[in-house]
């Protein structure tokens, strides 16, 4: 599936709205992300980035303004009405998983068409979700016949990414995916990303930490505090890393 456009517009996100607890986690964005875009968000604690992610999402509605995925209006659909062409890796590896499943049931019922059946019913992994694990160099297509409780923090975190990377949508919102990872893994994991984005035309957005990290390897950076934008800014390296991808 080829990338899609985001924009959202005037979108503000306030929590305990009217009580004394009133949290003002995003104001007045207005933000537009073109189809196949990579795009990094950059910000201390509390600047608002994964609320942003999450209003994309769909996990928060805004309490003002609109959000559109491909010039559709989204503003009040669920998160998992969204969920079919849309990748959500959370930073904590215990979310977007199912602990009491085995890894093959994970991967096989991720994205399937066939929600509306019960359970069980015939399941398969097909070729690209069970490369999207050999990839991350762990060894988990060898145990896809145990339950993802049996799997530490970060091989979860690095099955959901596999999981997610593996499934054909065209927008992937990446919360510190690779937090879990240790570098070695971590390495891997993000040039897996970018190879998923740029052979699959998909649109990327992620949040990170390390400015230096985000200057290297990435597309575009956006930076938030205190719940507006600050600036967004182009990275001309993420056409060397096309071209370098092309050539291999």
């Amino acid at each position: 599936m080829a990338g899609v456009s985001v924009k959202l517009r005037a979108v503000t996100v306030v929590f305990n709205k009217g009580t004394p607890n009133e949290i003002v986690a995003l104001k007045n964005i207005n933000l537009d992300i073109a189809p196949g875009e990579i795009l990094v968000l950059l910000g201390g604690n509390g600047s608002g980035k994964s609320t942003l992610l999450k209003v994309i999402a769909g996990v928060i509605k805004p309490t003002e303004g609109s959000v559109f995925i491909d010039g559709e209006d989204v503003s009040n659909q669920n998160d998992y009405q969204r969920a079919r062409g849309v990748s959500f890796v959370h930073q904590d590896p215990l979310l977007g998983t199912c602990p009491n499943l085995t890894l093959f049931e994970n991967m096989a019922l991720s994205g399937n068409k066939k929600w509306w059946l019960p359970f069980p019913y015939g399941l398969s992994v097909d070729k690209d979700k069970t490369h999207a694990l050999e990839k991350t160099g762990l060894g988990l297509e060898e145990r896809m016949a145990l339950p993802l409780s049996n799997f530490s923090g970060g091989q979860r975190q690095a099955i959901a990414i596999g999981i997610e990377f593996s499934n054909d949508a065209g927008l992937a919102l990446l919360d510190e995916f690779t937090s879990s990872l240790d570098e070695t893994t971590s390495g891997k994991v993000f040039g897996l990303s970018f190879e998923y984005a740029f052979k699959n035309g998909a649109t990327l957005i992620m949040i990170m930490h390390d400015l230096n990290q985000a200057v290297k390897i990435q597309g575009s950076i956006l930076t938030l505090a205190d719940g507006t934008i600050v600036n967004k800014v182009k990275n001309q390296i993420r056409n060397q890393f096309q071209k370098n991808l092309n050539s291999d």
